[in-house]
């Protein structure tokens, strides 16, 4: 597990070396590069939540990728007891489409910080895989809202470009 997350890290550092690619229309394009976001996501008895900052590193096209981190919190709950924690997201986001409705998807991994009654067999890496609709204007100013499904179930987030 630990050589995925190093091969992870690398690749989401050579995804921030600020490469110059052309061919994006320049009135189409997401003048907005960074965003701060609020998100949940709840399946039943596991739900994570965070505040995000995303960083676009690259734009081809209608393809744009983002680098997100956050800090947030986790908790499952089994039929007789609580575990909860802090968590840290670190994720790739791409959003595909053009005006204001975009496809959006995220991968990445939430590393979980224990509490005393955790289970210490579990890993504290969880992935993150997620599918959904983004909302977001295609001068990237205003508001972001998303919605998504993936692995800790249905999520919602709202979130400000500056």
């Amino acid at each position: 597990m630990l050589k995925l997350f190093k091969i992870v890290i690398i690749f989401l550092l050579l995804l921030s070396i600020p490469w110059k690619i052309n061919g994006m229309d320049p009135d189409k394009q997401i003048n907005k590069k960074n965003s701060i976001q609020i998100e949940g996501a709840t399946l039943k008895y596991i739900g994570m939540y965070s505040i995000t900052y995303e960083h676009l590193v690259l734009s081809l096209n209608s393809l744009n990728l983002f680098l997100s981190s956050g800090l947030g919190g986790w908790y499952f709950i089994p039929i007789s007891q609580l575990y909860y924690g802090l968590s840290v997201p670190i994720s790739i986001n791409g959003i595909i489409g053009g005006r204001n409705s975009h496809f959006e998807f995220n991968l990445g991994l939430r590393y979980l910080f224990f509490n005393e009654n955790s289970d210490e067999g579990i890993s504290p890496y969880f992935p993150l895989i997620n599918i959904g609709y983004r909302y977001q204007n295609p001068s990237g100013k205003g508001l972001i809202f998303r919605s998504y499904i993936g692995c800790t179930g249905i999520g919602i987030g709202i979130g400000k470009a500056f």
